[in-house]
């Protein structure tokens, strides 16, 4: 890890607004209380385990 990288500040989080279905917003709620996580971070950890998995698709898909 290099020292520029240590003391770069983390990227604000800002709210961001999105539509999202009503029986899909229960359901993330519900896996949310099950995986004892606030509701934000249940759709984070979610799209974070979505980018690395398409990440993954896209390594292997490339000749070495």
């Amino acid at each position: 890890m290099s020292i520029q990288t240590q003391t770069q500040k983390p990227e604000p989080k800002r709210p961001d607004s999105i539509r999202i279905p009503a029986d899909l917003r229960s359901y993330l709620r519900g896996e949310a209380r099950k995986n004892t996580r606030s509701y934000s971070g249940e759709v984070v950890h979610r799209l974070e385990a979505s980018r690395q998995a398409d990440q993954q698709t896209q390594q292997k898909g490339q000749p070495q």
